[in-house]
């Protein structure tokens, strides 16, 4: 039996939260006997919804530049246990399913951060895999620097498209662990409302703040951009 942790999601964001629910029901749909943990994040990720999902909690913050998780080592493993809290020195993999953390879109210290932890966990014999996501860009030498010491503590890393795979090979060179693999979300079953009458719509669309506070889309375009898929859904005879 391992313990797993599962990097980078959370409940704030919704697809976030739907890559921890994809990764907890394919494992627990094969019965594994596997432990997952989940650090906290504020807001995001606290505890009233990772206890529902019977998540263990890493002790694990970063606050000032620093990470003080190595401070949970003061706390007797028979307490921990008690509690349901585990050191990272107690994690055997990483499944990392940031979604996309590290470009220069979010500037170099995502990327300077996970370079560092993957250091350390390789160095602790830790399994380490990036699920399904988006790289790059990458603009300057300082962030290629750092993800190319992401790749090399790697046993894993799968782009979510061709662009992402084009980033992370620009770096690297091809290698036999990168690889090309599409969103993982559609694995999870989803549950339709009572109320929902397929009759009635057919189509649902999700509007993405981030196409306008994070891509050159103005809030203009990306409404005519919607509208426009609406009317070509109507135009097939699909309610919206």
């Amino acid at each position: 039996m391992k313990n797993i942790e599962i990097k980078g999601t959370q409940f704030h964001n919704k697809g976030a939260e739907l890559m921890l629910l994809s990764i907890l029901h394919y494992f627990r749909s094969k019965n594994s006997k596997h432990k997952f943990t989940i650090s906290p994040i504020y807001d995001g990720c606290v505890y009233d919804h990772y206890a529902q999902l019977n998540l263990q909690q890493k002790i694990w913050l970063r606050y000032k530049g620093i990470q003080w998780g190595m401070l949970g080592s003061f706390v007797p493993k028979k307490i921990r246990k008690m509690y349901g809290l585990v050191l990272d020195k107690e994690i055997d993999a990483i499944l990392d399913a940031s979604g996309f953390a590290y470009s220069s879109q979010w500037g170099n210290e995502p990327t300077k951060i996970m370079a560092s932890y993957t250091k350390k966990w390789k160095k602790e014999g830790k399994t380490i895999i990036l699920m399904p996501q988006a790289f790059g860009p990458f603009k300057n030498k300082q962030i290629t620097k750092y993800m190319q010491i992401i790749i090399e503590n790697c046993d894993l890393i799968y782009a979510r498209e061709q662009n992402s795979y084009e980033n992370l090979i620009s770096i690297s060179g091809e290698k036999e662990y990168i690889k090309i693999a599409p969103d993982f979300t559609i694995l999870l079953d989803g549950q339709l409302p009572d109320y929902f009458d397929a009759s009635i719509h057919q189509v649902c669309i999700v509007p993405n703040m981030r196409m306008i506070d994070k891509t050159n889309f103005t809030s203009d375009e990306y409404i005519n951009f919607m509208l426009k898929i609406i009317k070509l859904l109507k135009s097939n005879n699909l309610n919206p």
